[in-house]
């Protein structure tokens, strides 16, 4: 069971002295949120990082913090654990927090270890440019969207393209669908002719 004393409750519209929000373990902050957010009413609104102050911890230059919503008490609960420039993943066991754990360590070049896919989220340069987290040079161009992305592979797989201009709705662009469906039998698929 959590011990909320972990935990700052914040109602809606207050202020809040960021020295009272509490610091605790990586590990105690994980499973704190893990079990906060297995109850239907208690969410995850951000997750992010801030250079500590570098006069009361210098091994720990940063703190992550964790702002969860609970939607029953019509509160916010904030708490924070200090950090150097990698911690233990926390998405493998709260996966909510994959996107903000990628920018941490877009920004402050922070690693989370054992991050299933750590990938940039915006393509910039971190804040200290010698402490990039995937050891780019800090001169190197960063080209946007040069990542790898999600692929399947294998005779089940379906592969659609669309684009550049697939509604006239939105931007052009070009996608590439995949799908996972029964294996092609020995089949000949006549093409509709326009």
């Amino acid at each position: 069971m959590i011990n909320l004393c972990n935990f700052i409750t914040i109602k809606h519209a207050a202020q809040t002295d960021i020295g009272a929000i509490p610091i605790i373990t990586p590990e105690l902050l994980r499973t704190s949120i893990v079990e906060l957010t297995a109850t239907p009413s208690v969410r995850i609104l951000a997750f992010f990082a801030m250079p500590f102050d570098p006069a009361r911890n210098d091994s720990m230059p940063y703190r992550l913090f964790a702002i969860l919503a609970d939607a029953g008490s019509h509160s916010l609960l904030a708490a924070s654990t200090p950090v150097a420039y990698e911690y233990p993943s926390f998405t493998p066991s709260i996966p909510a927090l994959h996107l903000f754990e990628r920018e941490i360590a877009e920004q402050y070049g922070i690693v989370p270890k054992g991050h299933p896919w750590l990938k940039p989220v915006r393509y910039h340069k971190p804040i200290d440019p010698s402490r990039d987290a995937w050891s780019r040079a800090a001169d190197a161009t960063i080209e946007p969207a040069v990542t790898t992305y999600f692929e399947l592979d294998g005779a089940a797989v379906h592969e659609v393209a669309v684009g550049p201009v697939h509604a006239g709705v939105i931007e052009p662009g070009h996608f590439r669908f995949q799908c996972l469906g029964p294996a092609p039998r020995n089949r000949t698929y006549a093409r509709r002719r326009s």
